[in-house]
């Protein structure tokens, strides 16, 4: 803050706000992370055995774009703006939030991508299932192909055991994972009755097809425990960005447990801006923000900063924040705090 004193003179004596320029500006925020190939990912151990080679050209052009997509992740800040209304009157609030590159591969966006699915496990659940299969006829890289294709068979032959008719009706969740060897396998619960156990394992064999299907099975005896068990496997399922390019856009989770939505806080976005040139900016107005009257709200170190006042009047200017930014922001302020 010398500098500021320097340059201004007038401001030497007005009360001096904490150094900002740390904040958004940490190490590393506002370059591309390291090559996510190089990154040691959960689930297997070991090198996967397969390349970049062993992707078709519509995969390794998926997995490019990913690579590009991920060099912007944090590198640009946008200035939100929101009025609240409460007891002690009206108050401005402003934040500065470090916008997501939303790539898939990025460990950071994947990680609050992932907490927001971890409540989508709960549910009233019977047995808690492992889909698993012979890894001696198939490669790991047709294995990431050809999974989706096995649990799809799976759940619409389970539907159909079930129609709607019956008043009963089918709920699940899944998550998949890589094993030690980087195969897939599948986590499942669902509340399929016990007495139709037997009718899942020739489910999952008949959908396997030509490979031979294996099925584990254990009965839920707790709710919290398995909800807590699935939850496990959802969060550290970052997976190796070479088998991401074979899946594209198939998911790695799924449930029959509704999304909740969130309501809006009503932040509108007033500008946008690389993270350098905020960080000087948020030199510079640090002082200011505390003479006039501002106070930190919240500071997620890194990500976000927000400042509040209070004020009377109300000025709805720039546009809405869009539901992946408010996405991103109330997950930062989940787990991040």
């Amino acid at each position: 803050m010398a500098d500021l004193k320097t340059r201004n003179p007038r401001r030497a004596s007005a009360p001096q706000g904490p150094d900002l320029s740390s904040k958004l500006a940490l190490e590393g925020i506002s370059s591309p992370p390291s090559d996510p190939l190089e990154k040691k990912s959960h689930g297997g151990v070991g090198p996967v055995p397969f390349g970049r080679s062993d992707l078709t050209s519509s995969e390794n052009a998926w997995l490019a774009l990913q690579e590009e997509r991920m060099k912007e992740c944090c590198a640009y800040v946008g200035e939100f703006e929101r009025y609240s209304v409460g007891a002690a009157g009206i108050r401005q609030h402003r934040m500065f939030l470090a916008l997501p590159c939303g790539a898939r591969i990025c460990p950071r966006c994947s990680e609050v991508h992932r907490s927001q699915k971890q409540k989508r496990v709960t549910g009233i659940w019977g047995t808690f299932i492992t889909l698993t299969y012979s890894h001696n006829d198939i490669s790991c890289a047709d294995a990431w192909r050809s999974v989706h294709k096995w649990i799809n068979r799976f759940t619409r032959a389970l539907r159909k055991d079930y129609p709607k008719e019956s008043g009963w009706k089918l709920e699940y969740a899944w998550v998949l994972e890589p094993h030690k060897d980087w195969y897939p396998h599948v986590h499942m619960v669902t509340n399929v009755p016990k007495h139709d156990i037997p009718r899942i394992v020739e489910l999952w064999r008949n959908s396997c097809r030509l490979y031979v299907g294996w099925v584990t099975i254990k009965f839920v005896t707790e709710q919290n425990g398995v909800c807590r068990y699935l939850a496990k496997y959802l969060k550290k399922a970052f997976i190796h960005p070479l088998i991401l390019a074979i899946l594209g856009k198939r998911r790695l989770f799924a449930s029959t447990t509704p999304v909740e939505e969130e309501e809006s806080d009503g932040w509108r976005k007033k500008s946008t801006m690389t993270a350098d040139e905020c960080d000087r900016w948020l030199k510079e107005a640090g002082p200011r923000y505390i003479q006039y009257g501002w106070t930190m709200e919240r500071d997620v170190a890194g990500v976000l900063l927000e400042y509040s006042r209070p004020d009377v009047r109300i000025v709805t200017s720039g546009v809405e924040m869009t539901p992946g930014e408010e996405k991103w922001m109330k997950c930062l302020l989940r787990n991040w705090k």
